[in-house]
């Protein structure tokens, strides 16, 4: 135990004064251990209390009809492992035990953290990291750092206080699995993965899926990181490709250290495009699937349809940002019927707040944050349905067609913008 300077010079004047060196030892070490337990006792109930808020919140959540109605389940984090520096995987359990609903290799769940101090439930959208297992969800997320304490989270630093405020044992609130970005179950021909970074985790979950379920179909993996640093799941990668003679994985390593060697950490350097890649391809009709920052898919989708590749043999995922579909609306010309009104009054319902639409706001969700209307929201893209409110009176016009099933009566309010007046429940 380390003493401090005052400790030792309060213990000098104490001995000058008659008492032994152990009688002073003693009594200071008395001092700080029921200090200390103290402590420790405070801390303890505060955990408990935040654990029973937190546990009562859940169990509100999951009470509310709205939330039974869209399947919202309590998951606990029985195991977290690191993958790498930046990455980590949360292995979920349902609460109550249940066995888990399966999915589609490819697809992702919809997490819901407590509210924060601005009234916003923050949500995000994170792949599937596995294949199906009825015990167990696995999610890998990477770490991105913040540097601003009051952020908001709705929009970013999500993955930040997942890395650092979640610990096994802990709950969360989980939506799904959903989304039309997955493995095409019925095709029995080769599959191409391309990654970038964190892209991997869906890529990991149809990887093993096929393993399991189609051996000896080939699967080819075009992964490309900075260095072994930032290299999620490359044990378990080198595994499947030294014993399984279908799997055909090709690393690059686009800033490798110095210590890092070609053929042994990874297979190329730099970054890959279908020219690089074209070697390395299948020669019959193959599935591509790309996940990656979105403006590196649009272009790949580009390189591959140039290269011969059919446009329905490529999928490409994306959170928070345009899908195909939206890309290719976004670059025909416009449609003067499908344009907003320049000025429209929307009117929420339930916050008494009105706001006057203009063509500075991209979507109804945009309106919203902008006036601080608390309105949840996920993958802002159309894709996992969290944005979704009531439509009270008027019309609203989509900017691309909306990738989950809506409800008559209800909208999603990241891809859409009013026709006219218009008001909505939130």
């Amino acid at each position: 135990m380390l003493v401090s300077p005052e400790i030792v010079a309060a213990g000098t004047a104490a001995t000058f004064l008659g008492y032994s060196t152990w009688q002073v030892a003693e009594t200071f070490w008395e001092s700080w251990r029921h200090s200390n337990e103290a402590r420790q006792r405070r801390l303890e109930h505060a955990s408990q209390a935040a654990a029973k808020i937190e546990q009562a919140r859940i169990e509100g959540v999951l009470k509310s009809p709205y939330n039974a109605a869209t399947g919202w389940r309590q998951m606990v984090i029985a195991e977290t492992v690191d993958e790498s520096s930046d990455c980590r995987s949360f292995y979920l359990v349902d609460a109550a035990g249940e066995v888990l609903p399966t999915f589609i290799p490819g697809q992702h769940l919809l997490i819901q953290l407590p509210v924060d101090k601005h009234g916003r439930k923050p949500l995000r959208c994170y792949s599937l990291s596995d294949a199906p297992d009825p015990r167990y969800y696995r999610l890998t997320i990477k770490r991105v750092p913040v540097t601003k304490a009051d952020i908001d989270r709705t929009k970013n630093g999500l993955s930040d206080y997942l890395h650092a405020g979640l610990r096994e044992g802990d709950s969360v609130l989980v939506k799904g699995p959903q989304g039309h970005f997955h493995v095409d179950p019925n095709f029995k021909g080769p599959l191409v993965l391309m990654a970038l970074g964190i892209g991997i985790t869906p890529m990991i979950s149809m990887l093993r899926w096929s393993l399991q379920t189609h051996p000896g179909r080939e699967v080819y993996l075009f992964f490309q990181v900075r260095n072994s640093e930032q290299h999620p799941f490359a044990t378990v990668l080198n595994k499947w490709r030294a014993e399984r003679s279908e799997v055909k994985v090709t690393t690059f390593y686009s800033r490798p250290e110095a210590h890092e060697l070609k053929g042994i950490h990874f297979d190329e350097t730099g970054r890959f495009d279908v020219t690089r890649l074209s070697p390395f391809l299948p020669s019959a009709r193959s599935k591509y699937y790309l996940c990656g920052p979105n403006e590196w898919m649009m272009d790949f989708e580009k390189q591959l349809i140039i290269a011969g590749v059919q446009a329905e043999d490529v999928a490409w995922e994306s959170f928070g940002g345009e899908t195909p579909a939206a890309v290719s609306a976004s670059q025909a010309a416009p449609n003067p019927d499908s344009v907003a009104p320049l000025h429209s009054t929307v009117s929420f319902k339930r916050t008494e707040k009105s706001a006057v639409w203009n063509q500075e706001h991209k979507s109804l969700l945009d309106l919203a944050e902008a006036n601080d209307i608390a309105v949840e929201s996920g993958c802002r893209s159309g894709v996992c349905g969290a944005c979704v409110v009531k439509k009270l009176c008027g019309k609203v016009k989509y900017t691309k067609s909306p990738s989950v099933p809506v409800a008559e009566g209800d909208i999603l309010t990241c891809i859409s913008q009013p026709d006219g007046d218009l008001e909505i429940d939130a």
